[in-house]
């Protein structure tokens, strides 16, 4: 199986996807009714949320967003890495938000549609509603857009499993060319990586980090 991961909104929305769709159009058109998936998922390889292997980690900590909506998403690991029960809980959120609903009464839902156990809520509450307002304050600012969908995309690229291959396409962006949130975000894994050079050559590149 092949997966895609594009950091970029369109290029995963209006071009990935919908080359795609138009590949497979015969093939839909004889099996209506059923659910697909296509697999090109909004991440970015550089940050991920992937586990910490040298932390036992309860709480997964994960920025994204932009410099106006500086989104932290805060999930439980036993749930961030369950594709299947954090689906379920982001659906029931992103509706919920969609009407203004308060963490109150979400609360109640989810535990209403046995979507978590009561003890998994009571050692889950703090970083669930943490999420859930974070993204709720953006929706009554009008900066919403489909923020549950989006988070899940990156936690599904964390999950992806192994592959055989990994093609990439290195863009070259210069390092004083990112923005400054995103490059504080992943200089810890260009630093574990040794991305950054000492090497004067280097300098035209852009790969020697400066403080």
């Amino acid at each position: 199986m092949a997966n895609s991961l594009q950091i970029h909104e369109t290029a995963v929305i209006q071009t990935a996807r919908v080359n795609i769709l138009i590949a497979i159009s015969d093939l839909l058109d004889n099996n209506k009714g059923t659910d697909i998936e296509i697999p090109i998922l909004l991440a970015d390889a550089v940050y991920s949320p992937a586990r910490n292997p040298k932390k036992d980690e309860l709480i997964v900590s994960y920025k994204i967003g932009s410099e106006v909506a500086d989104l932290e998403i805060l999930l439980p690991s036993e749930l961030a890495f369950d594709r299947s029960r954090l689906d379920s809980v982001f659906l029931l959120m992103d509706n919920l938000v969609s009407k203004s609903t308060q963490w109150r009464e979400t609360e109640k839902k989810i535990n209403t549609k046995k979507l978590i156990t009561s003890n998994e809520m009571k050692e889950w509450r703090s970083p669930l509603k943490h999420t859930y307002e974070k993204i709720l304050d953006l929706h009554e600012r009008n900066w919403n857009g489909i923020w549950f969908r989006i988070v899940r995309n990156f936690f599904w690229s964390a999950i992806a499993g192994k592959f055989d291959v990994v093609v990439g396409n290195p863009p070259w962006v210069r390092w004083s060319k990112l923005p400054e949130l995103y490059r504080e975000r992943i200089k810890p894994t260009c630093d574990h990586y040794g991305i950054f050079s000492k090497q004067n050559f280097m300098v035209e590149m852009n790969l020697i980090y400066q403080e």
